[in-house]
């Protein structure tokens, strides 16, 4: 019977085992792209885990440019061969169910292991590195060995190989481990916020939606919305791009969201201040908008939570005129009062603009330029 409390028997494949400088350098990278944990490092808290690295060594690789110490207190990676025995030891020692106790040692083995053959294979010739290539392949992986003869349930070896890929930021592989029918969600809303903060959207569409059927979305939802708010404050065109290329959830409350990013630009100060907020005003009013988008549009900002942003109804009267609906602008100005100026120097109003319209005038084409100081009253 595999006895896991002896370090050599499970580590038979390098009892001397440790990371080396670019492995620790690597996973801690890993680290940062992660917001600064490692999966590994969220199933050592949850299972309450007490082993630290030693304090000269805890921030040794992170990054010059972050003012936070991503490793310090952090229990992974080893720094030494008598560190990873002793995390070892903490695991055996801890009072978890020993299912648990299975899943981090089967993390361990599994990175470890990978780590030790591509050291080696660093260190080695071409002749030498094919002929242990050839030698692995007829050996079975260590991680798996111990998975067969210790009884882990496939479902832990799924789970734990979805955060060991996620944590190697291997993201579309993880998934595949992650998203097994036989599993429960694991760390959804830490997957889902990796996935979003490292421009995988597509992924994280797809893991959502994966989840709709066994688990309460509702906080991931959040979660997307937030992400998906930076897209659209970084770009109207490319958030719309995004609405129409992904099945997202809740797809109107996401139109929303981009068109509230348009209409919150703050204007700054100085001549030009309110150039920025027009861009992506005009920007918003030019986007090739569905039947059931215009619908969406009209009701945020006339009857829905929209209709308090700046300029809400003014936006969609730009909206209609930009598509030659001059009579629904017509009835989207009505309660905006006849003496709000969007010139100063013309004293041009909103009633004018109508007026103009209906007689040839003209006077709308200046009305991207001017649209934004029409904010007193809705």
């Amino acid at each position: 019977m595999l006895d896991i409390t002896d370090f050599n028997v499970l580590f038979a494949f390098d009892p001397k085992f440790s990371f080396s400088n670019n492995s620790q350098s690597q996973i801690a990278l890993n680290r940062q792209s992660l917001g600064g944990q490692l999966f590994f490092d969220r199933l050592l808290e949850v299972l309450k885990v007490k082993c630290t690295l030693r304090p000269a060594l805890a921030t040794q690789f992170t990054s010059k440019n972050s003012s936070n110490a991503q490793n310090t207190g952090k229990t992974y990676p080893s720094t030494s061969n008598k560190d990873l025995r002793e995390l070892h030891k903490s695991i055996i020692e801890t009072s978890i169910a020993t299912h648990h106790k299975l899943s981090l040692l089967y993390y361990i083995l599994l990175d470890c292991f990978t780590h030790s053959t591509s050291s080696s294979r660093s260190r080695r010739g071409a002749s030498e590195r094919q002929a242990t290539a050839a030698s692995t392949t007829a050996t079975e992986n260590p991680a798996d060995t111990f998975a067969r003869q210790a009884h882990l349930s496939q479902k832990y070896s799924f789970a734990i190989q979805g955060l060991w890929n996620m944590d190697r930021t291997q993201f579309k592989p993880a998934l595949d481990y992650l998203c097994q029918p036989s599993l429960l969600p694991t760390f959804p809303e830490a997957v889902l916020r990796v996935l979003m903060a490292n421009g995988r959207h597509n992924l994280a569409v797809a893991y959502l939606g994966t989840l709709g059927a066994a688990f309460n979305v509702a906080a991931l939802e959040d979660v997307f919305r937030s992400y998906f708010r930076i897209i659209a404050d970084a770009g109207i065109a490319n958030a719309y791009a995004f609405l129409q290329e992904q099945a997202v959830p809740d797809k109107r409350g996401l139109f929303e969201v981009m068109v509230e990013s348009a209409l919150s630009t703050p204007i700054t100060a100085g001549k030009n201040g309110s150039a920025a907020r027009v861009e992506r005003c005009a920007q918003l009013i030019d986007l090739p908008f569905n039947d059931k988008e215009e619908e969406w549009f009209e009701d945020f900002l006339v009857k829905g939570e929209g209709r308090s942003l700046q300029g809400a109804k003014q936006t969609v009267a730009m909206r209609w005129i930009a598509i030659g609906s001059i009579g629904d602008a017509a009835e989207v100005m009505e309660g905006l009062k006849e003496n709000v100026k969007i010139d100063e120097d013309t004293r041009l109003t909103w009633p004018d603009i109508i007026d103009g319209l209906s007689q040839g005038k003209g006077e709308a084409g200046r009305i991207e330029e001017l649209w934004y100081d029409s904010s007193a009253t809705n």
